[in-house]
């Protein structure tokens, strides 16, 4: 929780800033890392609920999340079953969009348009279709993982040979990138947050 908190007003900041009178488009936010089973269905579901529950005041942040895993569509088929089994009513909570990961990129306009806040959920692989192109638009990602050989190698793996090249390419186009490593993302004080923001 002292994650999403820490998470939630750095967001809200963030989208109050105005440039030249005019608000800031959607702020792009994923937890991703390519391996799979480290929580990043689960971490991003629970941060847009918290979102959800704290922007429910009036002018408050208006959320979308966006489902780009083609294969598993890990969010939109619990939105809903959730939905069929009268366990939530879909108008009363966040936006679940599912759109392919190719082309999420042809999306992202109207998304930042309409959604201050755009969380996108990520397939557990790098080699589905624009994948690896949707990265270079993200503006803040947490890196899951567990603290163990089976996932810590393939997130560092993933952060130097992959997340670092597109780090250097958004700085060339005057993009500011936001990084966090959450270790252990499933305890509930996602226990050693280490903040890793790139200026």
């Amino acid at each position: 929780m002292q994650l999403f908190n820490l998470l939630f007003i750095y967001l809200r900041t963030y989208l109050k800033t105005y440039i030249m009178g005019q608000i800031l488009p959607g702020v792009v936010v994923a937890f991703e890392n390519p391996k799979g089973g480290v929580g990043k269905s689960t971490l991003t579901a629970l941060f847009a609920g918290y979102i959800h529950s704290q922007s429910n005041e009036e002018g408050g942040l208006s959320i979308a999340v966006v489902d780009i895993d083609d294969m598993q569509n890990t969010i939109g088929k619990l939105r809903e079953d959730e939905a069929e089994d009268g366990i939530m009513k879909k108008e009363e909570e966040y936006e679940v969009i599912n759109i392919s990961s190719s082309e999420f990129i042809n999306q992202l306009d109207f998304l930042q348009d309409n959604y201050d806040i755009i969380l996108v959920d990520f397939p557990g692989n790098l080699k589905q279709n624009g994948v690896v192109e949707t990265l270079h638009f993200v503006d803040v990602i947490i890196i899951p993982f567990e603290p163990n050989q089976t996932d810590l190698r393939p997130t560092l793996t993933f952060y130097y040979n992959i997340y670092e090249g597109i780090i250097e390419s958004r700085r060339k186009i005057g993009k500011k990138d936001y990084h966090a490593w959450c270790y252990e993302p499933c305890s509930s004080e996602c226990a050693g947050v280490q903040r890793n923001f790139e200026k």
